[in-house]
Parts: C-alpha cells; sequence; structure tokens
C-alpha cells in the first residue's frame, strides 16, 4: 500500500517526499524487517525501538515512524505525536476489513478473562458458529492455535490476524483485552460488538501505579461502545456502576447475589463440576457443567450475556452449556499413581488465588499442598498477600521461581514469606525440583496445587526465556 495512504487522517511532519513510496509491511520489531517496510520504532519497558532503527534499515526497511525528534536517516523519517496510536490506525489503514461484517467481543477484568473467552468460543462451536479466540493462550481458530506474547498483542499483530480470519470466513471473534493494550493504544482502531466485565482487584499496579488508573484503563472499552453495542457488567463487583455511568451502550447485567438480567436462584459446587438454577430475563433453566467452582459459575453468567447480546437463543445457549471442555490450565488435573492429584492454574493475583484454593478445601477433605512464585518487575505489593492466602487455605506450602526476570530472586521471594504467620512453608528456589519435593511429599490425603503458570512453556530469568512445563514435570513422576 502507499505510504501515503497509509498516514490518512494522522498528523505527521516530514522532511522528506513520501510520494511514490510503496509499503509491504507493518512491523515495530527490527529482526522481523523485510524488504519494503515501514518500521515503527516504539518505547517498551525494556527497549526502546529508537535504537533499533538503523538495524530496520539494514534489513530492507524503506521509511521510519517514531514520536522522538528528527534524526538523519537514508530513508524517509516521519515525526509523529505518539508512535503507539498511529500504528493502531496505519495497521486499521494497512489490514483494513469491513468491522459491520465481523463480530467481535472484548473482555476485561482482572479475573476471569481466559476463562470467558473459552466458554462463550465453546458455546458458539457448539452451536456450530465458527470463531477465534485471541488472548493468554495465543489466536485459537479451527485453523490451529498461533502463541503470542501479550495477552493481547500488539494493533499491527492484532488487524492482521483480523484480516486473515475474515479471508478465512471466521468473522466471530473473543478476545481477553488487557489493562496494558487499552492504556497503550493496541485496541484503539478495533471495533468491539460486546464489552464484557468480569472484575476488578489489585494487579498490574506496578504499570498502572494506583487502583484508580488501573480502573480508567479499563473503562476504556466500555467508553468505546455506542449506542448499538452492548455491554454485559457484573453489578457484583463495585467499579460496575462507574462502568454503567460511562457507557452509551445497551446493558446486561449479571449476578450471583442480586436478581438481574441473568442471575443464580441456587447452586452447588463439587468435584464433579457446578449444578445451577439460574434466571435469564423471566425464565428459569437448570444448567450442569464440569467446570468446577463458584467463581466459573460467575464465568458462565458473563458468558451467557455475551452470547444473548450476540443474538442466540437462550435455549440454545443453555443446551450447549453441558458440553463445555475443561479449559486448559485453568485448575486443570492430573492424576498421579495411587489417584494422588495435581491441580494447576494460571492464576496470579491475590484474588484468583482465594478463588482456586477456597473451592478446592470445599470440595476436598484433603490437605492441600501449594506451589508457587511470583514474578520478577511486576507488582510487589500483592507477594505477601498471596502468601498470606496460601497459609490460610494450605496445610503446607511451596515457595519457589515464577519468571524472575531481572530481579534477584532471594529478594522476590523474601517478599512473599512476609505475608507467613506460621513456618509451614519451604522455599526451593528451582521450581524443577520444587515441584519434585512438593509430590514426593504427598500421600493418599493431599492434593498438590501448582499456581501461576498452567500451561505455559517456559521461564523468564534475566533477559532469556528457558523452557519449563509445570505439567510435564509433573508427569514425570506419574
Amino acid at each position: 500500500m502507499e505510504l501515503k495512504k497509509l498516514l490518512k487522517n494522522i498528523t505527521y511532519f516530514s522532511k522528506s517526499n513520501i510520494d511514490n513510496i510503496n509499503i509491504v509491511q507493518l512491523t515495530h520489531n527490527s529482526r522481523e524487517t523485510q524488504k519494503g517496510s515501514l518500521f515503527i520504532a516504539l518505547k517498551g519497558y525494556k527497549t526502546n525501538g529508537n535504537s533499533y532503527i538503523n538495524e530496520a534499515i539494514n534489513k530492507g526497511a524503506v521509511a521510519i515512524l517514531s514520536d522522538v525528534k528528527n534524526v538523519n536517516y537514508p530513508i524517509p523519517y516521519i515525526k509523529v505525536n505518539n508512535a503507539r496510536e498511529c500504528m493502531s490506525k496505519i495497521s486499521s489503514n494497512f489490514y483494513s476489513y469491513d468491522p459491520s461484517k465481523m463480530n467481535l467481543i472484548g473482555i476485561t477484568g482482572t479475573n476471569g478473562k481466559t476463562s470467558i473467552c473459552h466458554i462463550i468460543s465453546d458455546i458458539l462451536t457448539n452451536i456450530k458458529i465458527n470463531n477465534f479466540t485471541l488472548g493468554t493462550l495465543g489466536l485459537i481458530s479451527s485453523k490451529g492455535v498461533l502463541k503470542t506474547n501479550f495477552t493481547t498483542p500488539e494493533s499491527n499483530q492484532i488487524h492482521k490476524f483480523l484480516k486473515v480470519m475474515k479471508m478465512n470466513d471466521i468473522t466471530t471473534g473473543i478476545m481477553e483485552v488487557s489493562s496494558h493494550s487499552l492504556e497503550l493504544n493496541r485496541v484503539d482502531d478495533i471495533e468491539f460488538d460486546v464489552g464484557v466485565f468480569s472484575n476488578l482487584s489489585s494487579e498490574h499496579l506496578d504499570f498502572h501505579k494506583n487502583m484508580n488508573l488501573y480502573f480508567q484503563s479499563k473503562l476504556k472499552l466500555f467508553k468505546k461502545l455506542n449506542s448499538s453495542k452492548n455491554a454485559i457488567i457484573n453489578i457484583d463487583d463495585k467499579y460496575s456502576n462507574e462502568i454503567i455511568k460511562h457507557t452509551k451502550s445497551k446493558i446486561i447485567k449479571y449476578s450471583l447475589d442480586q436478581n438481574t438480567d441473568i442471575s443464580v436462584r441456587g447452586y452447588t459446587c463439587n468435584s464433579s463440576g457446578i449444578t445451577a438454577q439460574i434466571k435469564i430475563y423471566e425464565n428459569e433453566y437448570s444448567i450442569e457443567t464440569n467446570l468446577i467452582g463458584k467463581y466459573n459459575l460467575m464465568n458462565l453468567l458473563a458468558s451467557i450475556g455475551a452470547c444473548l447480546a450476540m443474538g442466540l437463543s437462550e435455549s440454545e445457549i443453555i443446551k450447549s452449556i453441558n458440553k463445555i471442555r475443561t479449559i486448559p490450565g485453568r485448575l486443570e488435573m492430573i492424576k498421579l499413581n495411587q489417584n494422588k492429584k495435581v491441580y494447576f492454574d494460571y492464576a496470579h493475583t491475590p484474588d484468583a488465588y482465594k478463588n482456586i484454593l477456597s473451592t478446592l478445601k470445599s470440595i476436598s477433605s484433603k490437605k492441600i499442598i501449594t506451589l508457587f512464585g511470583c514474578g520478577g518487575n511486576r507488582d510487589k505489593s500483592k507477594r505477601a498477600k498471596m502468601a498470606s492466602i496460601a497459609e490460610e487455605f494450605s496445610d503446607f506450602t511451596f515457595v519457589t521461581s515464577d519468571n524472575p526476570r531481572n530481579e534477584d530472586l532471594l529478594k522476590i521471594n523474601n517478599d512473599i514469606i512476609l505475608g507467613f504467620k506460621n513456618k509451614n512453608f519451604k522455599i526451593i528456589n528451582d521450581r524443577k525440583n520444587a515441584i519434585k519435593v512438593a509430590i514426593s511429599m504427598m500421600t493418599d490425603n493431599h492434593i498438590l496445587v501448582i499456581l501461576g503458570k498452567g500451561r505455559e512453556r517456559y521461564e523468564i530469568i534475566k533477559n532469556k526465556k528457558y523452557y519449563h512445563s509445570d505439567i510435564e514435570e509433573v508427569l514425570k513422576y506419574s
């Protein structure tokens, strides 16, 4: 596409003549640059794309877009006020698709995004509606799975994915929308038909600084929705009223405790799953699912609301719920020899820890051994809280590594153990060894809960990713 057309409706300055420059690729990664690329220099957490401009030029970039002061380069240099904001607009222009022919659901909240995403996808799949999901587990569609590096990828990647899905006639998508993506302009030019709010609790305060700024980022999704769109809101969360106040969209409310559009009349949760009586507007239904825990009942309510907003009937949604599969890496269970059970979950917030561990405590009479760590260079305020919650529901806890990144693991673990009141814990820095020791401690009267990584296949130590799978480590002892 011609560079001038890509810059449509964008305010920019360039000393160079940009007529007749054709762009064949958009990239913000110098390593992926090819001949004919527009290289967009973004400022990141650790690195600054402006430091890699020469590398991009050497690899074939034909133009540079940046929001820093112009430096002399042998190719056109385009100066803008905000490179991230402009990348979103340029990506929309480059990978143009007709939003009216795509149905997109955006899910935001501290906990539950991945589960809601996959519950909705399962309901749609059971009704024979082709769909894709984009989030923590990557891009998943009937065409396969593509791993991504973020819960919500950069804007150029999202628009490329949407274009590819449209070309394959998959026009219904469910996306996890992180607070980072909203704050960093990754979804500025995505037109969502439905926005889902799950809940809000302390998380990412290393980035957002305080809860109000964190919430304001989430709120952006709902401010984007116009009067023809739908917002699915958990009114049991204290932030719900502010969202309702600031969105122009139609509202579908759901609640575990209050009588609203989608609500619960009664339920039981056990190790086999959930049985519940739910009310949708004026009609009552009985549902059964193999999903475990009260928090998953809330995820189901949110998913029902999203499917209603997409125009599905109550009856077809209810029929599909019984067919919902276990969500990968979300309270996933493996049986070892002698019927010992090990549970895995991606949980990495205090609220998620409480949901997981209180659920297992309520459905099992066995003693709980918990194994977890905390990420480095991330919100430090939650570390002791997670230890406190682990101690409350567990009989013994192992503290280990979980992506320490560039932070000293000793310091991370010292922050964690400030939350323990008793001595029923042990620090084992090597995660593989921690898993081995935890399994050796198990008797027939124990369950082991491994938190933080789910189905992740790596550990980030310093600036490198090392292969690691909690599930594969556990299977060595089956």
